[in-house]
């Protein structure tokens, strides 16, 4: 009800400002009329300053974090009360005035429904490009883009819709590149970014993209960044005269609550509690930073144009390794090629040993060893996604990628074979590994004992598989290869210090393979 109809009103005030229930006043701190005005939804409005003052501190808080979590050069953005779907439609409609001859959005293939019904109801005719399957992965057939490109027309292609955030086996599609065929090509480029504020590497991909070519906006979910309801999103680009051609595409005015909670919760968080959440992430998966350091797939497809000297060869077989020793005993569930990292140091790098340290103990033959041959150095990050209480036995296989690397065809080395046989063989060495994980898992507040157990049943299978692995000198892609094993605690077995598998532990093989398995 209008309240300009009732006999005592002035006509003072906020004109739809009046709300029945107490109760909804008070939910919405009396913020009644919203944010925007008819035809553009950042515009202030002069009949609610306090919604309108709200709402213009709640876009600039949002983009000071955006900028926090490694998009640093983006230049605008605001909050919309509709969750990611309904964003990409007004972005592609935005997008219509601009390209009228458009008919058609090129879309790597995603399967979520969303995506594909926000191009339906922009009135666009989606374009699917199936992804190509390398190793395990699901990634962008950048061959088949440029293809469908030359075969449709620029000018007939509204912009390509990619996107940074997905679940195995697909993987985020090649933002950079397709930035790339975006500005060659002239092609807008909106980028689904639903779950990627959380993900530094999401972020990463996102600033690269705009470095080297064309991103027009990318949308994020706010309730799956920023931990508040449903129905809300943020809107972000590197044009501000393109974010206010979005902004005036939203018809008529909006629901001020997701900037109020978006708000609320950033003031509660504080740009050091926000921090603290996305370091969780890194130290939840038991992760340093390093510096200097690519993504493996970088360097592994230099690796295979130019040869490396046989020194630096074994360095890097010899890391190569551990690293599938660490994994293959934790059961790591989320290793692809992007999320283990080489450092290579060239020759010319090196020389600077010679410079830096002549006071070292080093000896001349070292140094001069150094200045000649690259140095290869591996890290492993991303290790959240390990310790599982089972073996994985689901539709999806939680393959380890590496598997596929040539690396992995080579047998162990004598030099990985002496230096862990002797200590995974050992069952009190084992049982000591086990004792330190409960003192550092027990720090958890959902720490539960009996979760626990299954986790060290399944590592005890996988240290026994290991150890079989390196006495018969198999090699990775062997070891990944043989019968599943949980190595359980026997109720009757001993309690003692000395610990015997025989009366201390039962073995249970698992035959049984997961659907889209590769092995």
């Amino acid at each position: 009800m209008d309240s300009n109809n009732f006999l005592s009103n002035c006509g003072v005030g906020e004109r739809e400002g009046r709300v029945a229930s107490s109760m909804v006043s008070r939910r919405n701190y009396r913020l009644i009329h919203g944010i925007g005005r008819s035809g553009d939804i950042s515009a202030v409005q002069p009949k609610a300053a306090g919604s309108s003052l709200l709402n213009k501190l709640t876009n600039s808080i949002v983009l000071d974090i955006i900028k926090m979590a490694g998009v640093h050069s983006v230049s605008s953005c605001f909050v919309v009360p509709m969750a990611t779907g309904m964003s990409l439609t007004l972005c592609f409609l935005t997008l219509r005035h601009k390209r009228p001859k458009a008919k058609y959005i090129i879309w790597p293939r995603i399967d979520q429904k969303s995506c594909f019904k926000s191009m339906i109801t922009a009135g666009f005719e989606p374009v699917v490009i199936e992804n190509v399957l390398e190793g395990d992965e699901l990634r962008t057939d950048l061959t088949a883009i440029n293809t469908k490109i030359q075969e449709l027309g620029a000018e007939n292609i509204l912009c390509i819709h990619s996107t940074t955030s997905c679940f195995a086996p697909r993987v985020p599609d090649r933002i950079e590149e397709l930035s790339v065929i975006c500005a060659t090509h002239d092609i807008p480029h909106i980028v689904n970014n639903a779950y990627g504020v959380q993900s530094s590497k999401c972020m990463h991909l996102i600033q690269q993209g705009a470095r080297v070519g064309r991103i027009d906006a990318f949308v994020q979910s706010l309730d799956k960044n920023f931990m508040v309801p449903v129905g809300g999103a943020v809107i972000a680009g590197f044009n501000d005269s393109f974010l206010q051609d979005i902004s005036k595409m939203y018809p008529g005015r909006a629901s001020a609550s997701p900037s109020l909670d978006i708000l609320i919760t950033l003031l509660s968080l504080g740009v050091k509690g926000y921090q603290d959440l996305l370091k969780e992430r890194k130290v939840g998966s038991f992760q340093l930073f390093v510096d200097g350091y690519k993504e493996a797939d970088y360097w592994l497809r230099k690796f295979e144009t130019d040869s490396l000297p046989e020194n630096t060869r074994k360095q890097l077989q010899s890391q190569f390794e551990r690293l599938v020793i660490l994994d293959y005993v934790i059961r790591n569930t989320d290793r692809g090629n992007d999320n283990w990292l080489i450092r290579y140091e060239s020759p010319e790098e090196n020389a600077n040993i010679s410079e830096t340290s002549k006071d070292s103990p080093v000896s001349k033959a070292t140094k001069e060893w150094a200045a000649k041959e690259p140095v290869i150095k591996i890290a492993a990050i991303d290790n959240g996604l390990a310790f599982p209480f089972k073996h994985p036995d689901e539709w999806r296989a939680y393959p380890f990628h590496w598997a596929w690397l040539p690396q992995a065809k080579v047998s162990f080395s004598q030099e990985t074979r002496d230096l862990i046989l002797p200590r995974i063989s050992d069952m009190n060495f084992v049982q000591d590994l086990c004792e330190d994980l409960y003192e550092l898992f027990k720090n958890d507040k959902g720490f539960d004992k009996a979760i626990f157990e299954k986790q060290m049943s399944v590592m005890r299978g996988q240290i026994l598989n290991l150890t079989q692995a390196l006495k018969d000198e198999k090699s990775p892609i062997q070891l990944v290869q043989m019968p599943r094993v949980v190595v359980e605690r026997s109720r009757s077995g001993s309690q003692g210090r000395i610990v015997h598998l025989s009366n201390a532990f039962t073995q249970t093989f698992h035959c049984r393979k997961p659907f889209f398995s590769s092995w």
